[in-house]
């Protein structure tokens, strides 16, 4: 990991592959910061309040009711550590644009859910990464 993308400038921090870039969008302009590599990879960041925090089994099946009610198909859930901290995943199928896996990642009342797709080891190795100041 060479490059560093900021999310809420002085807040967040992720580590990138020396080949991943930021992206700037007007959802940017939001907080919703957006990171792209090669043969179309992508990492999206939403980040907004959740109150009050659920537990990683709860965030599990909350992200499962979330895809089924957009018509995608879940294939697995899990967990992943991110700074010393277990979160929820869940791995979809989504109509018209593929696999796609999304992180729960919650810290002090703040959800940074992350939208990847690409290699998954290269995308959770990323997400592994990510700090908050």
């Amino acid at each position: 990991m060479n490059g560093t993308g900021n999310l809420q400038p002085g807040r967040c921090r992720l580590a990138l592959p020396k080949d991943w870039r930021p992206v700037a969008s007007p959802a940017s302009a939001a907080g919703h910061m957006e990171f792209s590599g090669p043969a179309g990879s992508s990492i999206k960041f939403a980040i907004g309040p959740i109150c009050p925090e659920p537990t990683v089994e709860e965030q599990k099946h909350n992200l499962e009711r979330i895809a089924s009610k957009h018509g995608h198909t879940v294939l697995t859930t899990g967990e992943i550590e991110v700074a010393g901290k277990r979160h929820a995943t869940m791995t979809c199928e989504v109509p018209h644009v593929g696999l796609l896996k999304n992180y729960s990642l919650i810290f002090d009342g703040i959800e940074y859910l992350v939208t990847a797709r690409g290699d998954p080891e290269i995308c959770d190795a990323i997400v592994k990464t990510f700090k908050t100041a």
